[in-house]
């Protein structure tokens, strides 16, 4: 890995489980989450995927707790999603 390349980031979230979540540096975007998923995606993936969560570690959700307010957990992600989009055009279009 590059170092200095990771020097000047900023940070947009982190977690106790993933420190770099999130970050941007000049007009990259990086993220481990797919900011790109839908509500029918995800059950998606749940259903053909979900057999292979583990939830013995504690950084894991059970299938139950992932789809517990998943229409409000959704719209907030694509909510921050389009924020995120939005901000990478800005930079991108400098």
């Amino acid at each position: 890995m590059n170092l200095a390349f990771l020097k000047g980031r900023l940070f947009l979230y982190t977690t106790s489980n993933c420190k770099n979540q999130a970050f941007v540096k000049d007009n990259i975007f990086a993220t481990v989450a797919h900011i790109e998923l839908s509500t029918s995606m995800l059950h998606n993936w749940l259903d053909v995927y979900g057999h292979d969560i583990d939830t013995n570690k504690g950084s894991v959700q059970s299938i139950v707790k992932i789809k517990e307010d998943i229409e409000i957990k959704m719209q907030k992600m694509q909510t921050l999603s389009t924020y995120f989009y939005l901000k990478w055009l800005e930079l991108v279009h400098l």
